[in-house]
């Protein structure tokens, strides 16, 4: 499956997508440095400089502090194990796959609460640099039901599962965010 993945920042109590990685046949470490390339070149960022960091990647030099900002924390499928530890080798907090789940279902119900809640409040903005993502957003459809509404399992349809990993990658991150959303499932799934 191609890896996708979605750079997203919080702010004013809205997410906001603002760059992804999409393909296959690389590595998990040139996917890792990627995202710290990108997230070097924001606006914001007054960390180490690259060759920095490679040293303290190699243990030459002590992890910086204070610590940079901004800096990724990274949410995504709790099957990636070698992804997970590339990135906590190279400083990026991974959450733990208990806490993501792969729960595709209210997964998917998070994802289009963020998408649009109700009176049209947004909480997830895609910037037009995302092509796949839009692209996913746009055929990755829920089964329609004779209601009219939407239930919670994705249309049959065989090419949904080409767009599948452009609404996993923010599927995964809303996951984790969920609270700040206000879609808390109850204390029992909390834990």
């Amino acid at each position: 499956d191609p890896t996708h993945i979605v750079l997203v920042q919080y702010r004013d109590g809205a997410f906001y997508q603002f760059d992804e990685l999409t393909g296959g046949n690389t590595a998990e470490r040139t996917w890792v440095q990627e995202v710290i390339r990108r997230v070097m070149a924001l606006p914001g960022y007054t960390g180490p400089t690259w060759d920095d960091w490679e040293a303290v990647w190699s243990k030459r030099q002590p992890w910086p502090r204070p610590w940079p900002q901004p800096w990724p924390e990274a949410a995504g499928d709790p099957s990636a194990v070698q992804m997970r530890s590339e990135l906590k080798e190279h400083g990026i907090g991974a959450r733990k796959p208990v806490s993501v789940k792969h729960e595709v279902e209210k997964g998917q119900d998070v994802m289009r609460a963020a998408i649009a809640t109700a009176g049209g409040l947004r909480r997830y903005f895609v910037h037009p640099r995302c092509p796949v993502t839009i692209r996913a957003f746009e055929n990755y459809r829920a089964r329609e039901l004779a209601d009219g509404s939407y239930g919670p399992l994705p249309d049959p349809d065989p090419a949904n599962h080409v767009f599948s990993h452009g609404t996993d990658a923010p599927r995964y991150g809303m996951w984790t965010q969920r609270r700040a959303l206000g879609l808390s499932m109850g204390a029992s799934e909390e834990e």
